[in-house]
């Protein structure tokens, strides 16, 4: 039986599919990376540990109230999505990374 390749995610794919993702799938990248945050980063809203996994410093707060509006509201506005967005592209690599299962 013929082995069936594997779609290989580069950060540059990753990139253009944030950037056409619609606001009703945000929540699937933005989930991603909340539960890279230690268990201590997402209960303060912050970054502690510096380990390149979850969110910055700077985006940590943000992120963090996008994660608890998703889970309250199931939607995100015009505005949120963009500045979601915005920020999720600074993520790729660590998003091609998930999308290729690498840790």
């Amino acid at each position: 039986m013929a082995e069936v390749a594997k779609k290989i995610w580069t950060e540059d794919m990753v990139a253009e599919l944030i950037q056409r993702m619609p606001n009703e799938q945000l929540h699937r990248p933005l989930m991603r990376l909340w539960e890279r945050q230690t268990p201590r980063e997402q209960a303060s809203e912050s970054t502690i540990e510096y380990n390149k996994k979850g969110f910055n410093s700077y985006d940590a707060g943000f992120a963090s109230r996008m994660v608890d509006w998703w889970s309250q509201k199931r939607f995100f506005t015009r505005k949120q999505g963009d500045a979601i967005r915005k920020m999720l592209v600074k993520y790729r690599k660590q998003l091609a990374d998930i999308a290729n299962n690498r840790k």
